[in-house]
Parts: C-alpha cells; structure tokens; sequence
C-alpha cells in the first residue's frame, strides 16, 4: 500500500508539473523528434499514462523505423543554378530555411577547414622526411603513401566534380540560347587541373564557399543575398563531403600507422636507455602530425553536423559554443579509441584482425536496427550501411535522421567494453614489456570519461533542438548582414 501510495503521490506531482510546464515538455517532445505532440491531458491519470506511452512508442520503438540519410542529404538537394540569374528558384527556395544568415563563426569553420587540411598534409610530409634523413625508409615509405594515394583520390574526385559544374553551367548556358564562351571554359578547366596536380583541389569549394559567404553578408538585395547563400552552401557540401572523405581515407590511417610506428619506438628505445626522454627530433615532429590527424578526422566529422543543420529547415543552426562541445566530445572519444587500436596492433600485430572484424559485424548488426535507411535503392543503402560500419571502427557516426539516444549508447557501449577487456588482457599479459601500461589505460578511460561527459551535457544542456521554438533569429547577430 505504501508502494502504491507514493506511485499515486509521484503521478499527481508529475501531472501537475506537466500541466504547469506545457511548454517545457513541448519542447521535449521537438527534441525527441515527435512530429506531433498529443493533446494535453486534463483530469484523468489514464489519459496521461497513455500520453508517456505515447512517447514511449514514438521515441524508443520508433528508433528502429528507416530514416533518411544524412551523408546524401546535400547531394540529393541542389540549390544553387545558373538558371537563377534573375533570383532562386522557387522550388529551391522550399529546401533552404526561411531565415538565413552567415556568423563570423562560419567563415571561421571555411578558413579554419583550409589551414588544418594545409597542415595535416604538410606535416605528414615533413614526418616523412624526417624519417628519410633518419634512415627509417620503411615508416617514410608507408607515410607517404596513406598521404598521396587519398590525396590523388580526393583531387580527382573534386575535379570531376568541378568538370560537372562547368558542364551543367554550359548546359544552362545553352538553354538561354547563348553560347558558352569556348576560351573561357579552356581556361577554367586548365586553372582547376593545376590546382588539383598541385593537390590543392579540396581547397578549392572552401574559398567558394568562404567567397560567396561574405558577399552574402555584404548584400542587402535580399534575392541576391539568397543567392549567395545558396552558392555557398553548395560548395559547401562539396567541399565537406571531399573533408569526410579525407579524414577517413587518410587521417584515421596515418594516425594508426604513425601511432604504431611511434609505440614502437617508444618501447624499443625505452627497452634500450630505460627512458622515454631524449628523444630524437622527428618524434616530436610526429607528435604534431598525429595531433593534426586526430583533429581532421574529428573536424570531418563536425563539421558534417554543422553544415546540415545551417541549410536544413527543419534543422536549428549550431551556436559556436555547441559546435565546440562537439569538437571536444569526438576529440577526446577519438583519442580514446585510437589508443586501443594503436596499443592492440602494436603489441599483437595481426592477432588484433579477428576482433576488428567482430567489431565491424556488431556495428554492423546495431546499425541495421537502429540507423536503417530510408532509400529506394537496396545497394546504395547496403553501401552507405558498409561504410558506416566501417567508420564505427574508428568512432560512431550517426548517419541517419532520427533520435541518436540509442545509437551512441550502443555504439560507445561496445567501444568501453572492448577496451576494459584489451587493457585487462594487456596488464596481465607478462609477455608485453610496453613502458608505462597504467598510464596508457588511464589516459585512454579519462579521455573517453571526458568524451562522454561532454557529449552528455552537449545532448542535456546544449543541442541546437532546445532552441526550436525560438526559431526565430536575432537581429544582432544572426540576420543581420553585418554580424
């Protein structure tokens, strides 16, 4: 009876408190990802269990529905054309929100994305040659290629892209009943093959991006202002794509290679001088390229949430304190994980493939049940459904809409427990003299405490949702073409 008094007593508290804050659990309900909110209940405790059900229903048996992709969202969304001349089309203008403005903070992103793909590639090459001079020939040979096997990929995939924009513009071009200019279009082909043999090709659609963004915020014509901001975000997603695509095919495995070859060392000369000080120059140097590594697979992943939520209208734009919040998060996750990876690899070679393949199966399994994909094409989604798989093995990726609850618990779930049962195997395995075990575990569980942490109070007190139903931007510094 007791039991069932306080059940009764904490139903009547709860009613009240939902009654008095309507609004406060509506906006709940925006973040849950409900479409629509049931009516508000009004004497019966009935028809409020019915309502928690309701979202019960909606919420955590609704996780396993298909949703729609995010990764293809921009590419199966054009927005910006030749044709729009005399202003955006009006179909166009139905994708892109109705209130649009460009921060400071997302020239920044454009200019920060710039520097960081410059460096990480600048540094890989300098590790490299400090291994050459080194007589290393083996650790430069396998850092040059993970740094110019992706980067010709990357160049040739955003100069066929490139050769299709000017194709469309030509197309369009012509559908006016103009003719292109012949000399012209020569000389832009040739511009854009050199700055892809130069490997610089990725570059390219930020300083678009970064061109068309400040002419945004220096327009006051409101239908050229649209314009702008349409072409922005057009090569936006290209140039994000190209980013996503860089920091999975060449980040996250220079950072494991670079890793191992650097834990190597360590223990090598550890073993050899029973100290890990005095170390030669071109670890350092290695350190910086490995740190820039971890930041451009992180920075890839972000910048995919960003970019979404700034051209999507059912989206609420990232402040840049929540896009921080995110940076951090994945940092430090990513840093955990990649400590395991490198620490497996380094200590039991190709004895860690049977676990990285059990890896990909459960990722597999929980990406299916949780993240299935709402495409017309079975081979696109199974593919999609693959390369996700395979990023999980470096950090979860959330590539369908749809609440995310589940699928970072699952997803860091397995994570933890795989790395309390390496580090377990690890320290009572006497046949593994690595220098400083404790300090490696312990430095990999704060980093992923931390993560996790940051993740949580991101998700609690931060995310962009929150604000959906003060949509509606403030003149100081969102809609106003000067902020």
């Amino acid at each position: 009876m007791l039991i069932l008094h306080l059940l009764c007593a904490n139903l009547q508290l709860s009613h009240r408190l939902f009654c008095e804050r309507h609004a406060i659990s509506s906006l709940v309900c925006i973040l849950h990802g409900f479409q629509t909110i049931p009516p508000l209940p009004t004497t019966s405790y009935a028809s409020y269990l019915h309502m928690n059900f309701y979202y019960w229903l909606r919420y955590d048996v609704g996780m396993f529905e298909k949703h729609n992709a995010k990764l293809i969202y921009l590419t199966e969304n054009g927005y910006a054309s030749d044709q729009e001349d005399g202003g955006v089309a009006g179909e166009q203008l139905d994708r892109i929100p109705r209130h649009l403005f460009v921060r400071r903070f997302d020239l920044f992103c454009f200019c920060f994305a710039m520097v960081t793909y410059c460096f990480d590639i600048i540094s890989d090459v300098i590790t490299a040659a400090f291994h050459y001079y080194d007589d290393r020939a083996v650790a430069c040979l396998f850092i040059l290629l993970l740094s110019v096997v992706p980067s010709v990929v990357l160049n040739a995939v955003s100069f066929a892209w490139i050769c299709d924009d000017n194709y469309s513009k030509a197309k369009a071009v012509k559908s006016r009943g103009n003719q292109p200019n012949g000399e012209d279009e020569r000389e832009s082909y040739f511009n854009h093959a050199l700055l892809c043999i130069f490997q610089i090709g990725p570059l390219w659609w930020y300083y678009k991006a970064l061109v068309h963004g400040i002419h945004f915020r220096m327009e006051s014509d409101p239908i050229k202002r649209r314009k702008h901001f349409c072409r922005m975000i057009e090569a936006e997603r290209d140039a994000t794509l190209l980013r996503f695509f860089e920091g999975f095919l060449e980040s996250a495995p220079q950072l494991i290679i670079q890793g191992n070859i650097l834990s190597e060392y360590l223990w090598w000369h550890f073993n050899e001088a029973n100290s890990i000080f005095e170390l030669p120059r071109w670890v350092y140097v290695q350190l910086i390229s490995m740190a820039l590594s971890l930041l451009s697979v992180c920075w890839s992943i972000s910048i995919q949430h960003r970019s979404l939520r700034m051209v999507r209208p059912d989206k609420v734009n990232m402040h840049p304190h929540e896009s921080v919040l995110q940076l951090i998060w994945r940092f430090s996750t990513v840093a955990s994980r990649f400590i395991v990876i490198v620490l497996s690899v380094s200590s039991y070679e190709f004895k860690v493939v049977p676990p990285l393949v059990l890896h990909f199966l459960v990722s597999m399994a929980h990406i299916k049940a949780l993240q299935a994909l709402n495409i017309p094409s079975r081979g696109l989604e199974e593919g999609l459904t693959l390369i996700n798989a395979a990023i999980h093995t470096f950090t979860p990726f959330n590539m369908a809409d749809g609440p995310t609850r589940w699928r970072y618990a699952a997803a860091y779930t397995v994570e933890a427990i795989e790395a309390i049962l390496f580090f377990t195997f690890w320290m009572r395995d006497n046949s593994i003299q690595f220098p400083y075990k404790k300090e490696a575990a312990v430095l990999s569980g704060v980093l992923f405490v931390i993560g996790i942490s940051v993740m949580i109070t991101y998700y609690s007190c931060f995310h962009p949702n929150r604000r959906r139903h003060f949509r509606i931007p403030a003149e100081d510094d969102e809609n106003s073409p000067t902020s």
